[in-house]
């Protein structure tokens, strides 16, 4: 198991230092890099980590921002399975809808604590993250957090479709 995790750390050294120069790249290979992110904490949390992904192949040509869903599955994982005694799941979907790219980041959590205010918190990870669809996409993107109905997380990045043509789109 250590050896493995140490593989797969080289693995994400190496994949970070390729896209070091990089401000998009295909959902494919951030898929990828949440892959390796998550073998990496497979072999941390072992049984109680879950994960379930819905990326349709039709998507993995869409552009995204380098780097953009692993701080949010980090969160997910750090806030929302960490804590827990039992077994807990993440999702990640990507779909589309009106020429927009649309990823959630699901977790089965306790959720957002009372009171919590994303201006308040003191995450670097989810003020980077906005900042950078910000700085990328300006008003044609949106970044939403919320306690799921059930307990849990949402995360919600919404990007304008690139990369895929149109006529893809479902």
């Amino acid at each position: 198991a250590a050896d493995r995790m140490i593989a797969r750390l080289s693995d994400l050294l190496r994949m970070t230092l390729d896209l070091e120069d990089t401000q998009v790249t295909t959902l494919r290979q951030e898929i990828q890099f949440v892959e390796c992110y998550l073998e990496i904490q497979f072999t941390r949390f072992r049984d109680r980590l879950r994960t379930e992904m819905a990326i349709p192949t039709s998507r993995l040509d869409a552009e995204v921002p380098t780097l953009i869903l692993q701080p949010i599955v980090e969160n997910a994982i750090r806030h929302g399975i960490a804590p827990r005694s039992t077994p807990g799941t993440v999702y990640l979907f990507a779909g589309t809808d009106n020429g927009r790219l649309k990823l959630t980041i699901i977790d089965d959590g306790a959720g957002l604590g009372p009171g919590w205010e994303e201006r308040r918190s003191s995450g670097l990870g989810v003020r980077n993250t906005r900042d950078r669809l910000t700085a990328l996409y300006g008003a044609e993107q949106s970044f939403d957090i919320a306690t799921n109905d059930y307990g849990g997380v949402t995360v919600t990045i919404s990007l304008p479709l690139r990369g895929v043509a149109e006529e893809n789109s479902a």
